[in-house]
């Protein structure tokens, strides 16, 4: 016999249950109105939660509150555990990719539409923790001097 999770019932779809039929929608179906602004730029869902929304909420209804969006760390980034968190309205719209309307000739230069000004990306690596991060930024800091 299979086990529901009780989180789809008609008419009363549990928010993290919403949450991973949208993040679908928006990576694999053309049709989605936020297709464009992930699936076609290559944003995708990782195996793990593809198919599985035991797997979805497993990894995310712990951290899961009231109120809270599914954000993506890294905007450029998958839907996948380590890259997905819970946050705030406004967390959530300080986490946006700058989508510049004035494009730049230069690689890694672009319009911040909020601040009317150029600004650039030196990289996008990840790191595996917080002081590996710190140590290149202090690096580049001291190679560039206060900017």
């Amino acid at each position: 016999m299979k086990l529901k999770h009780g989180m789809n019932q008609k008419g009363n779809r549990h928010p993290v249950y919403r949450a991973w039929e949208n993040l679908k929608a928006r990576c694999l179906n053309p049709n989605d109105t936020g297709y464009k602004d992930y699936g076609g730029r290559g944003i995708s869902v990782c195996d793990r939660w593809l198919n599985s929304f035991e797997n979805f909420r497993d990894d995310m209804l712990p951290t899961w509150q009231k109120r809270l969006q599914l954000d993506r760390i890294d905007n450029n980034g998958n839907y996948e555990p380590a890259n997905c968190r819970w946050a705030t309205v406004s967390q959530n719209m300080k986490n946006r990719r700058c989508k510049a309307t004035i494009q730049s000739q230069y690689p890694g230069v672009s319009w911040n539409k909020g601040t009317k000004s150029w600004q650039f990306t030196l990289t996008k690596n990840h790191f595996g923790s917080e002081e590996e991060a710190f140590l290149v930024f202090s690096k580049l800091k001291t190679l560039l001097g206060d900017l």
